[in-house]
């Protein structure tokens, strides 16, 4: 998290939505959010599938985790998820009662898989036409692809005829994919954390890391309040306010000193300087960074 919004902020395009989403997905259970966050849902969810027998979709929390991976950006495992659903197998049988949700899921996986995304330095425009390669021509595509989700929202003889809470399940997504402020709120009571990651994902893909993200940070806390973990809370906040005194700081007080190297370097990269040597300020109880005469100490404001 820390060369994400540190060492290269989207590349040089200073947006790094699709690398906080990466971020979050590899390290949502480290975080330990309790038991609302996603995975811990899930870990649930799949324990009830066996109750459920041939159908999946009527699991508990089966289309809540299904609205909460699609606001996170876990695209693939929503689309793992949805892809359980029975209505395929009866499709497939021929029974044409299932028909209606059959192309209400497949207009969602559509969508779900043409998501746009920016590319990565580096990464180029090998996505397909929703892999954008300029944060202007993202949100071209953004734009046409939100365009799309609402013509599917609004078509209400495709959600009448489709019973059950398929149909709602599948308009909750929608709606978040949309940019549904409530919807989103609703499928994150994981935190601010998640609220944070979904709101960039699905409402603000385009603000930059240094800046930007710290304002809605703060939104995000105000509207779910403090996680359970202070220590948590003042590291990741420091992080994506990218204060590096505030980040050093913390972890200077929580983690080992081989992490405290890692960070040392990482943050004199972010700085343009080269990589000096460390030694433990007694009075700030931080990381001292320096190289030659002069050098950069947490709380002088300078990096």
């Amino acid at each position: 998290l820390v060369g994400v919004y540190f060492v290269d902020p989207g590349g040089g395009t200073g947006v790094v939505t699709e690398q906080l989403v990466d971020w979050f997905q590899r390290n949502a259970a480290s975080l330990q959010l309790g038991p609302d966050a996603l995975n811990s849902r899930l870990r649930a969810l799949i324990a009830a599938f066996p109750e459920a027998g041939p159908t999946p979709e009527d699991a508990p929390g089966f289309w809540e985790c299904f609205a909460s991976m699609v606001a996170l950006g876990w695209t693939d495992a929503a689309v793992d998820l949805v892809m359980l659903h029975s209505c395929w197998a009866e499709w497939r049988m021929g029974r044409a009662a299932v028909k209606p949700q059959a192309e209400l899921l497949e207009a969602a996986v559509v969508l779900l898989r043409s998501t746009p995304r920016l590319a990565a330095q580096g990464e180029g425009g090998g996505g397909g036409n929703s892999m954008a390669t300029s944060v202007p021509q993202f949100l071209a595509f953004r734009e046409a692809w939100l365009r799309q989700v609402r013509e599917v929202l609004s078509d209400g003889p495709l959600f009448d005829n489709c019973y059950g809470p398929t149909g709602e399940g599948v308009k909750t997504a929608l709606a978040v994919m949309a940019g549904d402020e409530t919807a989103i709120n609703r499928a994150t009571p994981g935190g601010w954390i998640e609220l944070m990651v979904a709101s960039v994902r699905h409402r603000y893909p385009q603000l930059k890391a240094h800046g930007e993200h710290a304002s809605l940070l703060q939104r995000c806390v105000g509207v779910k309040g403090s996680g359970d973990s202070p220590d948590l809370d003042r590291l990741l906040s420091a992080i994506m306010e990218v204060n590096a005194p505030q980040t050093v700081a913390v972890c200077s007080h929580h983690l080992d000193a081989w992490f405290l190297a890692h960070i040392a370097e990482l943050l004199v990269a972010a700085a343009g300087e080269g990589v000096g040597s460390r030694a433990a300020d007694p009075t700030a109880g931080a990381l001292v960074i320096t190289r030659g005469v002069g050098g950069y100490r947490p709380g002088s404001g300078a990096v």
